[in-house]
């Protein structure tokens, strides 16, 4: 799927409802799993 979105927020709102909860989650594990001093651009 190709996206013109700018922001992660912006990508999973664009997500079919089916994809939304997984691809969720999946951001949520990689944000609490960054090492310290890092954080989403």
């Amino acid at each position: 799927m190709q996206s013109d979105a700018t922001t992660v927020e912006q990508y999973l709102a664009e997500l079919a409802d089916d994809r939304r909860p997984g691809m969720t989650e999946l951001v949520r594990v990689i944000d609490d799993n960054l090492p310290d001093g890092f954080e989403r651009a």
